[in-house]
Formats: C-alpha cells, structure tokens, sequence
C-alpha cells in the first residue's frame, strides 16, 4: 500500500510540473484570466490526501468555503513553508464570488491525478488487483460512447463508433476495460483540431484476439516524440496548452499488457495518430459445467409463496443475464439490480431487499467497501450479502469472509453452490426478519 506521506511528497513535487486550468472569473470576457497559484494546488493536494480515506466527508469539505479557508489556513501553518493564515486569506479573497465552485473544481482535478498515481504506483509494485473475465467489449464502448461524446461536442469533433455485429467478448477487467477506452477517448478529442474527427474501429485481429483502434485528425507527432509517448509525466511540450498529467498512456498500457494485451501507435505529421490495442478474445460467459439434478434447483418449501427479493450489485450485463436465468427458475423470487455499489447501496436502503449478491470489483467502490457501508447502517446491516467474484484465489476468498459476506462464490457460476448460498441467505435473512417482529 502506497503511504500517505510518500503519496504527499510525490503529489506536491508534481504540482511544479502540471498544466494548471485557468479559473473563471465574476469580471467575463476582456479581462485576464485568473490562475490559481501553485501553492493553493500543494495546499488541496494534502488537504485531498488527508480525506483519501473518507469521500464523502472530502466532498462535504469542499462544498463548504469558509470552513476549507479555516482548515486550508491550518494546514499551511502546520506545513511552515507555505504563507502565513493573513497571507493565505487575502489571496483567497481575490476570488470570492466564485470560490466554492473553483475549490470543488480544483479537487476534482487533483482526485483524479491522485487516483492515476495511486493506479501507477500499485502497478508498478505488484499490487494492482484485476477481475478479468468474460465481458463483452461492444456493450462497454457504447456506455463509454455516452460518456465522452459531451467532451466532443464541446470541441465540435465528429466521433465515429464501429457498428458491431456481435458482442466480442474479450476475457478483462470490466472497469479497466472503461478506463482504457475513456483515456484514449479523451486523448483523441483532447489533441486533436476543433472541429476535426474521431474514428473507432473493432475488429477481430489473429492469436484469437479483438483489436481496438482510436485515429484522431490531430496534429500528429514525430518519430522522436512518439518514442517517449509511454514515459510518466512526460507531456511532449504540451505543458502550456493543453490541460493533463502525462500518466494517463503510462497507465493505460500497463494496464492493457497486464490483461495480456498489447498497445502501439502510429502518427504523421499534420495528419494525425492511430492508437490500438488487443486483448484476448473470448466466449460469453456461461455456467460452470456440472451435473445438475433439477428437482435441487426448486425453492426449498413449497407451500411457500411469500415473494422474495435478491438485489444484485454487478456491473458486468452478461454476468447479470445467467443470474436472471437462475432467479427464473425460482418463481418465489424477483430480481433487483445495480450496475455500481453506490446505486446498490442504496437500493438497499430503499428497496430492503431479501438477499444481496455482490461483485467485489466494481467502478467507484469495491464490493467490500460497500459491504461496510451496509453493516453500518442499521436499516441494511443485517441483510445477508453473498459475494460473487472473479477473484478466486483463496487469499480473496479469505479476505472476503472476514469482511463479513456469509459466502463468497467464484466465476464462473456453479448452478448448485449458487442455489445453495441462496438458500442459506434465505434462511439467515428469515431468522433476522423473526428477530425484529
């Protein structure tokens, strides 16, 4: 795990390096434009790093500007080489009306270079955990396609997506799937020409594998510049003009080859550049192999006809279809279902569903720190929570079940392990109801 103090020191000597987004300003157009000074950049960097471990209380410090000049000001004299409180305050006054929105803007800019460092870091030490499994790529693109088609409008850059004539399931870790796609994305809209375009394309390549292409009419690059693409922090002297850290490509094709990929580029000058990358391609997903015994799949009294509710957290849809099939074959049962932790929470909270089936490996939150959202609350902290992972290693496995899931079931599917950890959370939920009545 990356220290806190070691993330600091890395963060703040970073600060010199970056590009830094000029400010709006009360005073409209004509008039200079406002650029934070790069102490008030170091000051929400440790500010931002001391609530790492706590979002929403970060996002609660941010909406509140008095309170963050107060706690700013406390922060820079416990650190004695920044200026002093009335130093400090009277250069936050030269920005009053629009403060609030500036700091919030700010950390949102520094969490997300906080969070390319922290994805760096733990790659580079090992320590990067992956789900990889059968996903199908067409379905993540669209959802990136709705995501980063704002950022091209905003540009007037014309996107082109490949029209699919299948899934293309490849075998990967959904979330970073996501990540990879949106930086290239972004990358692609970010250097190319106003107006210009953006073409995707998909395609079955050799060694059973699916190849992803991202070609931008930009300026292009040199052969030496292209050289030096893939090094941390390096911008390419585009440190005055464009806004960026010069890691997201760095962690972008540590995480394709650590999905047993591989990446490259191709530029000219005045013409554009051509990104790719492969992974392994794949079958859906499907059910663990085994002999079944239908009369065992059937709920477990069968003059029981009270409805019961299974809400399940996954952001995968081919994993969320096989778990539809098996709720189906359960007709005392409905199926709720939450493609992120956060939605899971709280439909929990509003739903109370019976049982919850969680994936550990989910976009914003893991599995496991939703799991302690739900214990701390006491409208869903007794509501059994099984969880359903890729990661099948027995040290997950281990580190699941002290987390408090009453079971931890592994991908793919085995239709009779599956039944019975429903049945058992049935039945610890049933005792749970009989507690409270």
């Amino acid at each position: 795990m990356v220290s806190q103090d070691s993330l600091l020191v890395t963060l703040v000597k970073l600060v010199d390096r970056l590009s830094i987004p000029a400010l709006p300003t009360k005073r409209g157009r004509g008039h200079p434009k406002v650029y934070p000074d790069r102490l008030f950049l170091k000051a929400l960097v440790i500010m931002i790093v001391r609530h790492l471990h706590n979002v929403h209380e970060l996002l609660s410090v941010l909406a509140q500007p008095t309170a963050e000049m107060q706690q700013l000001c406390e922060i820079l004299n416990e650190h004695g080489r920044f200026p002093a409180r009335r130093t400090w305050e009277r250069r936050l006054k030269a920005i009053p009306d629009t403060l609030p929105a500036q700091i919030g803007c700010l950390g949102w800019y520094l969490l997300d270079l906080i969070n390319e460092i922290l994805d760096l870091a733990l790659i580079e030490s090992g320590k990067l955990s992956l789900s990889p499994e059968p996903m199908s790529l067409r379905d993540v693109m669209l959802e990136c396609k709705t995501m980063i088609e704002p950022q091209a409008t905003k540009r007037r850059i014309r996107m082109t997506f490949p029209e699919f004539d299948g899934p293309y399931f490849i075998d990967a870790d959904r979330t970073r799937v996501k990540q990879i796609l949106i930086n290239l994305f972004s990358n692609a809209i970010k250097y190319n020409k106003e107006g210009g375009t953006v073409v995707v394309g998909c395609t079955p390549s050799a060694r059973d594998r699916v190849r992803v292409s991202v070609t931008d009419s930009g300026a292009g690059l040199p052969p030496e510049k292209v050289a030096q693409l893939f090094q941390p922090f390096n911008r390419l002297g585009q440190e005055a003009n464009i806004e960026g850290t010069g890691i997201g490509l760095v962690v972008t094709k540590r995480l394709v080859e650590l999905m047993g990929g591989a990446i490259g580029v191709k530029s000219t000058v005045g013409k554009g550049s051509l990104f790719w990358f492969e992974l392994v391609s794949t079958v859906a997903p499907r059910l663990a192999a085994e002999v079944e015994t239908p009369t065992s799949l059937e709920p477990g009294s069968p003059g029981d006809e009270l409805l019961r509710t299974l809400l399940y957290v996954e952001d995968n849809p081919a994993n969320l279809q096989l778990v539809e099939q098996l709720i189906a074959r359960r007709p005392g049962m409905r199926l709720l279902a939450a493609a992120d932790a956060d939605t899971g929470v709280e439909l929990a909270r509003t739903r109370q569903p019976d049982v919850i089936l969680m994936d550990i490996n989910l976009p914003g939150i893991s599995g496991i720190e939703a799991l302690a959202i739900l214990r701390r609350d006491p409208t869903t902290a007794s509501i059994p929570v099984v969880a359903l992972s890729a990661n099948a290693i027995p040290r997950d496995i281990e580190k699941g079940l002290e987390a408090g899931f009453c079971r931890y079931l592994t991908k793919p599917i085995k239709v009779h392990e599956f039944m019975d950890a429903l049945d058992e959370a049935l039945a610890l939920a049933a005792v749970s109801s009989a507690r409270n009545t």
